[in-house]
């Protein structure tokens, strides 16, 4: 037989494993997503490490033109930056544009690892 004509033939989901499969699959999303919203015991909570994570977005030049005042000031909110200057944000709101057209003028070949790595 072909791998078409077996996949015809196989259907995963009519297997007794399957729907226990799924539900594991689905109780880790829950898991996670439970640790990410902070809709867990304290210990477990982390929301404020996934914003922080996030911010590595702005080193990515095509994440530069969803950059914007709202954006920066969501930074202000972030524990991480409660200890730095109070004008952090508006120095990078009057730095935003310098940011986005560097981004603009940046090209890379994703397709390409040693380009997109080392450029």
């Amino acid at each position: 037989m072909t791998e078409a004509e077996i996949r015809a033939v196989i259907d995963v989901r009519a297997l007794p494993q399957w729907q226990a499969s799924i539900d594991r699959v689905k109780g880790g999303f829950k898991y996670l997503e439970s640790r990410l919203t902070d809709n867990c015991a304290a210990p477990y909570q982390c929301k404020e490490q996934h914003q922080e994570m996030g911010l590595l977005r702005a080193l990515d030049p095509s994440f530069a033109k969803d950059v914007d005042s709202a954006w920066i000031r969501s930074l202000s909110a972030m524990i991480c930056f409660a200890h730095i200057r109070e004008d952090l944000a508006d120095q990078l709101e009057q730095e935003l544009h310098v940011y986005q057209a560097n981004a603009a003028a940046f090209t890379v070949d994703r397709g390409d690892i040693a380009n997109f790595s080392t450029k």
